[in-house]
């Protein structure tokens, strides 16, 4: 059974095998990152491998930084031999940054030490619901997945590795912005009239 390492000091240079969950969804994996560069950089000796889920593979596929994608669904059989090839594998450490039912299912039985991302979902829940902001001084995203895994970021930012090729008719020397004004949940979308008031401000400012 997993040992949950929350309170216990990680030595990353003793370390050369761990295990990085994060399920879902776009932005948080995207978010994730950055701990995964930084540590690679710092330790390149070190085999780091991600677990999410199967409809957003594409997200990491590419990323140099990763020894192993593993892929999670809803099928239980499936997820029974994932589980037993984790377990193979003997990770010297597991950072569980999803946090939920279904991640601590899977670290529960992989037999290594876990870290387990601390959420916020009282403060989210007020929030969403009832509009009082606790969360008006917390950290970024990427920032507390960090300190939870016990490791320092560098200031690269994000990163997102593809083999398309870039659009030709795009001219040098011009200043692009892309809008991403999409959000699977409602109350993370931003209003269409803040998107135009955006893009008239942007196209008169050059872009």
């Amino acid at each position: 059974k997993a040992n949950f390492a929350s309170n216990m000091v990680i030595d990353y240079s003793k370390i050369k095998k761990i295990l990085i969950i994060r399920l879902s969804s776009i932005g948080d994996i995207l978010l994730a990152t950055p701990l995964i560069r930084s540590i690679k950089k710092k330790y390149p000796a070190t085999q780091i491998d991600f677990l999410l889920r199967k409809e957003f593979t594409e997200l990491v596929t590419n990323n140099p930084h990763l020894s192993k994608i593993y892929s999670y669904n809803r099928d239980k059989s499936e997820n029974q031999l994932l589980v037993e090839s984790l377990q193979k594998e003997n990770y010297q450490l597991v950072i569980d940054l999803q946090n939920n039912f279904r991640s601590r299912k899977i670290t529960r039985e992989s037999g290594s030490p876990v870290l387990k991302f601390k959420k916020q979902n009282f403060k989210k829940f007020l929030l969403v619901h009832f509009k009082i902001n606790l969360l008006k001084h917390a950290n970024k995203i990427s920032e507390r997945y960090a300190a939870n895994a016990q490791f320092k970021l560098d200031n690269d930012g994000l990163e997102f590795f593809t083999t398309h090729q870039p659009d030709l008719s795009l001219k040098e020397n011009y200043s692009y912005i892309g809008l991403c004004h999409g959000s699977r949940h409602f109350t993370k979308r931003w209003l269409v009239e803040y998107f135009i008031e955006l893009g008239k401000k942007l196209e008169s400012s050059g872009c």
